[in-house]
Formats: structure tokens, C-alpha cells, sequence
């Protein structure tokens, strides 16, 4: 059973997201993508992490960029997002579960970006992102909010779901290297999951 680690930065937030995925105003760009697909036991298959050149479409969020650093200058030598998508969905028509932090933003923002582009008109491509919205998948986040237990700062006798940071924090006692860089992003993401999977915390794959 092969397992897809993946993860987005973006530009920015959606302002709805509850929004479908159809509203592709709602939902912001990717900046940055990255994934790595192992096997049952974790061993890694392949790694990917690509830059998104927006190509002029859209102008980069200031606050965005001060939290992942992508810039203009680092996103000229990227790739097209069709490229991107193209890549990503051979690696998702090779999975049986996904995993990301957060996986309802993660696979919402990927599939509008499929909605944006030509490419949802490829084959491959459509028929990856119906792939994409209706495998397995797990969210390392809402599994180990019981775990990580941090108090939600906005309800009595909550939980908030953990950051990745936090969790990794938590489980490892010690800081991501290069957080907020999709690709280690990724490590950092496996990394927590086969601890979490270790632990009995980890449940089984959820459709998304």
C-alpha cells in the first residue's frame, strides 16, 4: 500500500473554506508543491519539491511571502503549474492513502488549481483529481490533536489543532529545519506520522 506525503505553500489564504473547490477565486495560488510517495513501510519511492512560476498571472501576497519566502526571484526559475499538476497526479494515480497536515486545505487547493488550467482537460489529469477527492486519506493534524493536546485559546475544554511545528516539537522535542519549505515540510510531515503510526494514534484512512 503505497502512501503520498504531500504539501502546499500558497499565496495566501482562502476567505471561505467551506467554499467548493468550483469557486477557484476563493482559493489561493500555489507557490510551491511538494510530495514524496513511499511504500507500506515508509520507504521512499520518489521525492519531489517544485517552485510554481505564476508567470505574471497573479502578484504575490506580502504577508504570504514573509511567512514561506518565496519571491519573485526565487519563483522565476520554477516550473508551469501545468507541469506540476501533470507530475503530481502520475504520483496520485500511484497511491492507495494520502497523508498531509491539514488535508482538507491541501486537497482543496489542489484540486481548484486543476479547475484553473487546461490541464483538468487532460485525462491524466481529470482523472487524477477525481483520484485526488476520493481516496483514503489521513491528516496527521486532526489525528493528533488529542495527543499534542494544546488548549484552543477560543474554547473552554478544546483542543486547537496542532501546527506541524508543534507536533514535531511535541513528538521530537526539537524544531522543523526549514519550516514553511514544502519539501521539508514533507520530511518533517513522514516523519511525525510513522511516530504518530508507531503510537497507535494513527487511524484508519478516512475518504476525503
Amino acid at each position: 500500500m503505497n502512501h503520498l506525503f504531500f504539501d502546499t505553500e500558497t499565496n495566501g489564504l482562502p476567505a471561505d473554506y467551506q467554499a467548493p473547490i468550483e469557486a477557484v477565486d476563493n482559493w489561493p495560488r500555489v507557490l510551491q508543491l511538494a510530495w514524496t510517495l513511499t511504500d507500506s513501510e515508509g520507504k521512499p519511492i520518489e521525492s519531489v519539491s517544485l517552485l510554481i512560476n505564476p508567470a505574471g498571472a497573479f502578484p504575490l501576497d506580502p504577508f504570504a511571502a514573509r511567512v514561506h519566502g518565496l519571491t519573485d526571484e526565487r519563483l522565476v526559475h520554477g516550473v508551469s503549474i501545468a507541469f506540476a499538476l501533470n507530475q503530481f497526479m502520475v504520483a496520485v494515480m500511484r497511491a492507495n492513502v494520502l497523508v498531509a497536515h491539514n488535508f482538507d486545505f491541501d486537497c482543496r487547493v489542489m484540486a481548484a488549481e486543476f479547475y484553473r488550467t487546461a490541464s483538468f482537460m487532460n485525462s491524466l489529469a481529470s482523472n487524477g483529481v477525481l483520484r485526488l477527492t476520493s481516496l483514503p486519506s489521513i491528516c496527521t493534524m486532526q489525528e493528533s490533536t488529542e495527543f499534542c493536546a494544546i488548549p484552543s485559546p477560543y474554547r473552554q475544554d478544546e483542543y486547537k489543532w496542532p501546527k506541524l511545528a508543534e507536533l514535531h516539537q511535541i513528538l521530537f522535542d526539537e524544531p522543523i529545519a526549514g519550516a514553511h519549505d514544502a519539501g521539508h515540510d514533507v520530511a518533517a510531515m513522514m516523519r511525525c506520522f510513522w511516530a504518530l503510526k508507531e503510537r497507535g494514534i494513527v487511524g484508519v484512512p478516512s475518504h476525503a
